[in-house]
Parts: structure tokens; C-alpha cells; sequence
């Protein structure tokens, strides 16, 4: 049991430390709210969520964006006045951004787990998917949002709560 008494305001603020560090759960911070203490699990499946639906949206951003891309490239081939180098150039792209497209159609199922907390090892799989570079949507982004929910599937708690771990 604590004891309450008036203090200076450093030698309080070094009281609440202390008694946050002694009481172990982490306390809100600041310092005029009731010593309630925060739930860590809940704290662990926000991020997760949060590291989930980021690399959701980036990946559903890409398969709307990249057949607009493939529409274009179709019609700058079928334009009268294309050369064949040209052409072949357009027609890898096309290949490329479809191959890209089916890619991250299977990111979105493997994101739709880790966001339903269906098959941990799935969940896993997919943020070391979004990390391969010149496959996945917008690369420069697939990085660190990868990176992210890696690191935010390592929590125990994070861990626990899938169906199969």
C-alpha cells in the first residue's frame, strides 16, 4: 500500500516512477489520470491490426493502380507509329505488373489473415513476402510495412492469439 503526502513536484514525479517501476503494469502517462492500469495485450493486437491493415491498403492500392498501368501500356502498343523495341518493352511491363498483380492478391489473403488472426505461420509468411523487393506493391513501401508486422508478430501475446500458432 502506498502512502499519499505532498511533495515538491520533482520529488513526486520521482515518486511516480519509482512506483510505476515497483507496481510493474504501465500507468497512463499523465500523471492526472486515476492509477489504472493498461492492458498489454490489447495494446499488442492494436498494432497488429494497425501493421495489418497498412500493408492491406498498400497492397489493394496496387492491384486498383497496376491494371491502369496495364491499359496504358496496351494502348501505347497498339498505336500505329510504335516500334517493335518499343513494343517488347511495353509487352515485359505488361507481363511484369500482371505476374505483380497476382502476387499481391495472394499478400492481400496472407494481410486478411494476420487482420482475422487466422494461421500465424501464414501471417509470417506474407510479411517476409512483402519484403521481397521488386515483387511486391510499391517495393519502397513493402520494406519497412514488412519489417513492421514482423516485428509486431513476435509478441507473445500477438502470438497466442492466432488460431494456429
Amino acid at each position: 500500500m502506498t502512502t499519499r503526502h505532498w511533495t515538491t513536484c520533482s520529488e513526486r514525479n520521482t515518486k511516480i516512477l519509482f512506483w510505476r517501476m515497483e507496481m510493474g503494469p504501465r500507468m497512463s502517462d499523465n500523471p492526472y489520470h486515476s492509477p489504472v492500469a493498461v492492458d498489454e495485450s490489447t495494446d499488442d493486437h492494436s498494432r497488429l491490426a494497425k501493421a495489418a491493415m497498412s500493408l492491406l491498403v498498400v497492397l489493394v492500392l496496387w492491384v486498383l493502380l497496376a491494371p491502369c498501368g496495364m491499359l496504358y501500356f496496351m494502348s501505347a502498343i497498339k498505336a500505329p507509329d510504335t516500334e517493335s523495341d518499343i513494343c517488347h518493352f511495353y509487352t515485359t511491363n505488361i507481363l511484369y505488373m500482371s505476374i505483380s498483380v497476382l502476387y499481391s492478391l495472394l499478400l492481400v489473403t496472407g494481410a486478411w489473415s494476420m487482420v482475422r488472426r487466422g494461421s500465424y505461420v501464414w501471417a509470417v509468411s506474407t510479411s517476409w513476402l512483402a519484403m521481397v523487393p521488386m515483387m511486391g506493391p510499391f517495393y519502397f513501401l513493402g520494406i519497412p510495412l514488412g519489417i513492421w508486422t514482423l516485428s509486431v508478430l513476435r509478441y507473445p501475446s500477438v502470438r497466442a492469439s492466432f488460431r494456429s500458432a
